[in-house]
């Protein structure tokens, strides 16, 4: 996708509204030994997601959430888990570091997160960042663990 896309606000719109309606990778598996989960849940809203990553050999082979959630922190969750499936831990950080850096409305790399480019705006309102990065945080968190021990 071009990202002179990403500057029409009815295409973004209809991103984050396909990725709401349409996820593809809401589903959790909890019953295997290959996943870490983490539960993000906001104080302030309704958002309650479980987010999942399975990683063998530093590498995502896949990345899921499911709970509830607005159209913003479903699809931002869900766009996330599309882009750092496959790639390895370091890769996908960056992935995830450029979202925040957007969100937070500092320099990033446009091309790294592609299609994650619909959240720009997200700042003009502001009780919507968090919904924005409530999922995000989680797979963050995950990786953040890892490299820990």
């Amino acid at each position: 996708m071009d990202s002179s896309q990403f500057n029409d606000p009815m295409i973004m719109r209809q991103i984050i509204v396909e990725h709401y309606q349409n996820p593809e990778n809401k589903g959790i598996v909890e019953d295997s030994q290959d996943y870490i989960n983490i539960n993000q849940k906001s104080s302030t809203c309704i958002d309650n997601l479980t987010v999942g990553l399975k990683i063998i050999e530093q590498r995502i082979i896949d990345a899921n959430f499911d709970g509830i959630g607005c159209a913003i922190s479903t699809a931002s969750t869900d766009i996330i888990a599309s882009l750092i499936k496959g790639q390895d831990i370091g890769e996908a950080k960056a992935i995830i570091n450029n979202y925040l850096l957007m969100i937070k409305q500092q320099n990033y790399d446009e091309e790294l997160i592609t299609i994650a480019n619909v959240f720009k705006n997200t700042y003009k309102q502001m009780a919507r960042i968090k919904c924005a990065i409530i999922g995000v945080n989680g797979f963050l968190k995950i990786i953040n663990s890892l490299e820990r021990s």
